[in-house]
């Protein structure tokens, strides 16, 4: 008697579980542990889970879509808070790999390169490391990933669902750190003119730009923990000289003026060719 064949699995799922599953598996086993210091707070990582445990402000530009997931899974039950922030990066940085490798999946078609991509990324040194500590920045490439899957999506399915979705995965990204963001905002306006938006009516446009508001609406968390009357607030968001909660202490806060605009506004106009001369050579 022949044995059954097992069933076909469509490649995209079994991509997922390579790309996605085993991360997993490894950043659970390598994450850092409370009883190893120096693994554990590394960089920004000792700030990250105070506030996001108590549900504080962090340093700028601001992440606060990090700080309210990292707070929920501080709420698990760990033995400590501190591991649940650390399995936050766990859980996004396994996410990370698996939405970058199905970006390559939608716009080649070929899940061997999807499997490739996801799984050289997972295993880098500096990714996997930021996925076993407290830190942003799995979360920032998974909406990221995500953002440049929806834009292969798009170009294969023409899907307004998908269309609504773009919009509103670049929001979410852009409130993990809206400067990371600003930076594919050339990609959005290039996606907008040559992905055929514009021929689709302003109102499908509106529609997408709600989304887009919608998903930006994580940064009502600052305002909201700035006002509440008790509660971490990182000390360093109060070291620029601005009234809290003025115009001006948002524009600081939010476009990170202690590290960029003293060097890309304050240099006269004719050091612009030099440095940028340095920065290329750079």
């Amino acid at each position: 008697m022949r044995p059954k064949s097992l069933p076909n699995v469509p490649p995209g799922l079994m991509m997922a579980l390579f790309t996605l599953g085993v991360p997993f598996g490894v950043y659970s086993w390598t994450m850092a542990h409370t009883w190893a210091l120096d693994t554990l707070y590394a960089i920004d990582s000792a700030e990250m889970v105070i506030a996001a445990h108590t549900l504080g402000i962090d340093h700028p530009p601001g992440h606060p879509l990090y700080l309210i997931f990292a707070h929920l899974f501080s709420q698990l039950p760990f033995a400590l808070p501190d591991a649940g922030v650390v399995f936050t990066s766990v859980v996004f940085g396994a996410l990370a790999a698996g939405v970058l490798a199905r970006a390559l999946y939608e716009a080649t078609g070929d899940a061997w390169a999807g499997a490739g991509a996801g799984g050289i990324f997972a295993f880098g040194t500096i990714f996997w490391v930021h996925a076993t500590l407290a830190e942003v920045y799995t979360l920032q490439l998974t909406c990221l990933g995500l953002y440049l899957t929806l834009v292969a999506r798009w170009q294969n399915t023409r899907s307004f669902r998908t269309l609504y979705l773009l919009f509103f995965a670049f929001g979410l990204g852009a409130a993990t750190n809206i400067l990371l963001m600003g930076l594919l905002v050339p990609s959005l306006l290039f996606f907008i003119v040559r992905g055929g938006i514009l021929s689709t009516g302003g109102g499908r446009l509106f529609k997408a730009s709600l989304c887009l508001l919608l998903g930006l609406s994580p940064f009502l968390y600052i305002p909201l923990r700035l006002a509440a009357p008790a509660g971490f607030i990182s000390d360093f968001v109060y070291l620029n000289g601005y009234e809290v909660q003025s115009l001006r202490w948002y524009r600081w806060y939010l476009f990170a003026e202690e590290f960029t605009s003293t060097r890309v506004l304050d240099p006269p106009v004719e050091r612009y060719p030099g440095l940028l001369v340095a920065y290329l050579g750079a």
